[in-house]
């Protein structure tokens, strides 16, 4: 039997039998269906989608614990969805992730507002720490999508 918690501003995201849950923002296909395996098999629970517009559309019913997003995407990119987020105060944890790996990329997500940068290709065991440790982050990090 399986039950479902919700999280909310007065029950923090990692309370006792909550599985973390991550959004992941990725435009290419197989990514994403990678990331996702590998990020359920390390006990997150996960929305996969496959753009920063839509993030943005489904982050308040969400509410992650951790949003892992590409940098490089159509439309919307991972920089914009940062910017977007950070703008409207919402504080949780971003993992930015791009097949760019230069200093100036890395420098860029940061300054948007990221909280941590992944190069690809990475390894499972990897992504599973920079989330877990992005997930145990002081419960100061929540917020919202008030426009």
């Amino acid at each position: 039997m399986s039950s479902t918690t919700t999280a909310t501003l007065d029950r923090p995201l990692d309370a006792p039998g909550h599985r973390r849950h991550v959004l992941l923002v990725e435009d290419t296909e197989s990514v994403r269906r990678a990331v996702s395996l590998g990020l359920r098999t390390s006990g997150f629970d996960v929305t996969a989608v496959a753009g920063g517009a839509e993030a943005l559309a489904v982050y308040a019913a969400v509410r992650p614990a951790v949003v892992v997003t590409d940098l490089s995407m159509p439309g919307m990119d991972g920089l914009e969805l940062v910017r977007t987020l950070r703008v409207r105060q919402v504080e949780v944890p971003i993992l930015m992730m791009s097949a760019r790996d230069s200093a100036q990329e890395r420098a860029a997500a940061l300054a948007a507002g990221g909280d941590g940068f992944l190069a690809k290709p990475f390894g499972l065991t990897e992504l599973r720490d920079r989330v877990t440790a992005l997930a145990e982050s002081p419960p100061h990090r929540c917020g919202t999508l008030a426009t």
